[in-house]
């Protein structure tokens, strides 16, 4: 199924959420999406979404690993074959790994993990091949996938031998961000601050929208903030920051304040009643990058808070390497699921079809759509 592009045909602009602090989007030449349907029969134990996953190529397959919570195990779905499998982790002793936060598999026996300031290294049967202690000063490694905070991730850049991860500290009452690069090698620490184009107070204006999306790739780390539409580049070579307009057609740019301190409700009423821009994912297969952003919906006590956020539009956006515009489309509403299962396989960018107001959601499968360009 194709999806025309939206980037010309618009004609409704939010001009009134606009701040001169956003950056005017660059457009190349616009692309078509399509998307293909992947099902995946799942055992008793597998579930229909992760929000931690990554995915590896192994014998010329490819496959996707998500963390399944319930089961402290990784899933294991080959995707060309259509088959799963299980890593059972243990909580305990040699190879024992607790609140797992974040994973990057660099290959079927380098999967990386972050749990409560340590990174393991972890093989395909549940074995800690290595652990390291992150240093620890002012500055605090905050690796996340929360769709109300922000998506942070970690990554081990093979060329360099070295491993990426967010980090904040509180200066002044204000959250300090910087992405640091650690050597296993020689324990060394390279630090890459993060900026935005306005000096926001993320720790005290805007509810639980308080830090950075990050993401890499070899050459850059990609950052930007679930408040605005602003995108960030910085080289990772020279340590020069780039900054890149990535505005939406079709919803506000930005959100409204929430001071703190604030009560459940009204961080809920604000997280609905606003956009969240989510994390920019690189594709190095058709080097493009993609983005997701949710649109606000009217906050409503009697309604359910999760079936609202189910109920939200989405948009997909898609750049080239310039960080030029060349598509965004909106998805089908009721489909896909919106806790952070997404990311980058060889053919495009996948999304798990798991919405709870899905009447036809098959919950014996795993559900994923593939998103590409013509």
């Amino acid at each position: 199924m194709k999806f025309s592009s939206l980037l010309f045909i618009a004609c409704i602009f939010f001009s009134c959420t606009h701040k001169s602090s956003l950056l005017e989007n660059s457009y190349g030449i616009s692309r078509s999406l399509s998307y293909m349907s992947m099902d995946i029969d799942i055992d008793s134990i597998s579930l229909t979404y992760y929000p931690l996953n990554t995915s590896y190529k192994y014998n010329g397959d490819e496959y996707f690993l998500g963390y399944n919570f319930d089961t402290h195990a990784f899933d294991i779905f080959n995707l060309s074959t259509k088959t799963t499998s299980h890593i059972e982790l243990v909580p305990e002793g040699p190879d024992g790994l607790l609140n797992v936060r974040g994973i990057y598999a660099h290959s079927v026996d380098s999967i990386w993990v972050f749990t409560d300031n340590i990174i393991s290294l972890v093989d395909s049967a549940g074995k800690v091949k290595e652990r390291i202690d992150l240093p620890l000063a002012d500055e605090i490694p905050f690796i996340e996938t929360n769709f109300t905070v922000c998506t942070s991730k970690i990554y081990y850049h093979f060329i360099r031998n070295s491993l990426f991860y967010l980090t904040f500290s509180v200066e002044n009452n204000k959250n300090i961000f910087s992405v640091h690069e650690y050597s296993p090698t020689d324990r060394s620490v390279k630090k890459y601050p993060l900026k935005a184009i306005e000096n926001h107070d993320f720790r005290n204006q805007y509810g639980w929208k308080q830090f950075p999306n990050v993401t890499f790739s070899e050459e850059n780390i990609i950052y930007n903030f679930p408040i605005e539409s602003n995108i960030y580049l910085i080289d990772i070579k020279s340590g020069e920051t780039t900054s890149y307009g990535g505005k939406s057609l079709y919803t506000s740019n930005n959100v409204t304040t929430l001071n703190s301190p604030f009560n459940f409700t009204q961080g809920n009423r604000h997280l609905s009643e606003n956009v969240h821009f989510y994390e920019l994912l690189y594709d190095p297969h058709k080097k493009v990058y993609y983005r997701l952003h949710f649109d606000r919906i009217d906050f409503d006590t009697k309604t359910d808070f999760y079936a609202l956020c189910s109920s939200k539009d989405m948009y997909l956006n898609v750049f080239n390497e310039k960080m030029e515009v060349i598509n965004e489309t909106k998805l089908d509403r009721y489909k896909y699921n919106y806790r952070n299962c997404w990311g980058i396989l060889n053919k495009g960018f996948f999304i798990a079809k798991d919405n709870m107001l899905d009447e036809d959601k098959n919950y014996e499968q795993f559900q994923i759509d593939v998103f590409y360009l013509e």
